[in-house]
């Protein structure tokens, strides 16, 4: 009975330990620099019109908001 305990922790333990080398692994990756646009790129690559905030506020008054 000790001995499949010990196995299973030994087996647990190994596994924790690839599980923290993976999280680090990915963190060193999305901390790198991202060189380019000085560090300001844009959350998405769609353009917001100009008017966006007029139809907002045009759609809230429609729903009796303002």
């Amino acid at each position: 009975m000790e001995q499949e305990w010990d196995a299973t922790s030994t087996r647990v333990s190994k596994v924790l330990r690839r599980i923290a080398r993976a999280e680090q692994a990915a963190d060193d990756r999305t901390d790198a620099v991202i060189e380019g646009n000085g560090g300001t790129l844009p959350l998405t690559s769609i353009a917001t019109p100009s008017d966006r905030m007029a139809k907002i506020r045009a759609q809230l008054a429609q729903k009796g908001r303002s």
